[in-house]
């Protein structure tokens, strides 16, 4: 997988695979899941969907507000939420993430 995704914070570049492998839990209603970077541990929410991947920043009052930072083109990467889980697929690699409570 060539594309990948800086850290906000320190700007180290992570693979989709990586990004699965340091992220712990999600909000399945807005396909995000949460990134720890191992580098300088911010923690960053990444939206996941078909195909798609993308670092996710608040904006704005007076009341919350999001939007898309950088997002790639995953063509292996598959995403099913549903109110307990995200569930991540990367080349036939099952990534379950817990919902935030």
């Amino acid at each position: 997988m060539k594309e990948t995704l800086p850290c906000p914070g320190c700007d180290s570049k992570f693979r989709v695979s990586e990004i699965l492998e340091h992220s712990t839990i999600s909000w399945p209603d807005l396909n995000w899941i949460y990134f720890q970077c191992p580098n300088c541990e911010k923690h960053t929410h990444i939206q996941v969907k078909k195909e798609k991947m993308a670092t996710v920043n608040f904006i704005g009052a007076p009341g919350p507000d999001w939007e898309l930072i950088k997002s790639i083109n995953v063509p292996s990467l598959e995403a099913r939420m549903d109110p307990g889980f995200a569930h991540v697929w990367l080349e036939e690699k099952h990534y379950e993430f817990k919902a935030r409570e």
